[in-house]
């Protein structure tokens, strides 16, 4: 499969299943267009809105190719040939604690091979998760990321099982860049407007005192091939 690919042909692939997604899912694809006018139409004129979401959907279909191609490259030790990293010195020191750590992060960039590098790095790392609503490709994706030994929570599991888990020093890596139910959330002001977003992480760190480690994946501009993780 795609995993014998040489990697900028792959990643040209997912180019195209992006453009191709931009044009299928167009309902999915007016709710960007009028996130982004919402938040950014300001800055940007309605053709570089659009140039951004094409870009977006791009960006995803490449990440969908990398994640096809991610366990070959872990079984074959070729990780770092992906990655660079900065600041993982922050992240030992929190460690270090033994308080467990909080990981912070957001669906930005290959969010997928993120987590892949914890479980390659050997870090005891979990990332609280949810069950896609297509039930095939749920179970896909959780055979998938079993295969490259990365460890999950679903979020409707009890909150008991994190808290065992932060006393064991482990870390509970949360994805916060979501909109959540009132029982979960509080509203803060997020570009000009209302929206409620994750407790969690805030209220973990404050009763146990596990520390917030931010990290965010970025695709380098100048090789496609390779992504950036930077830890704060």
């Amino acid at each position: 499969g795609v995993s014998a690919l040489p990697p900028r042909l792959a990643l040209g692939i997912g180019r195209r299943l992006g453009d191709l997604a931009y044009w299928v899912v167009y309902p999915k694809t007016r709710v960007a267009l009028r996130q982004i006018a919402t938040a950014l139409g300001r800055s940007l004129t309605p053709s570089e809105q659009r140039a951004v979401i094409h870009r977006m959907y791009r960006e995803f279909g490449q990440g969908m190719i990398e994640f096809l191609r991610l366990p070959r490259m872990v079984a074959e030790g070729r990780l770092e040939d992906l990655v660079a990293v900065d600041g993982e010195e922050f992240l030992r020191a929190a460690y270090a604690q033994g308080k467990g750590v909080l990981i912070l992060t957001a669906h930005y960039g290959n969010f997928e091979l993120l987590a892949a590098w914890f479980a390659a790095k050997g870090y005891q790392a979990n990332l609280v998760t949810r069950r896609l609503r297509n039930g095939v490709l749920d179970r896909f994706w959780a055979a998938q990321r079993r295969r490259l030994k990365i460890r999950g929570i679903f979020k409707e599991q009890s909150v008991k099982a994190v808290i065992a888990r932060l006393r064991r020093n482990e870390g509970m890596g949360y994805v916060l860049d979501q909109n959540m139910g009132l029982d979960q959330g509080v509203f803060v002001e997020f570009f000009g407007r209302p929206a409620c977003t994750m407790t969690a992480v805030a209220v973990l760190a404050k009763r146990f005192g596990s520390p917030v480690v931010p990290v965010f994946i970025s695709r380098d501009r100048r090789d496609p091939t390779r992504h950036r993780i930077v830890f704060e």
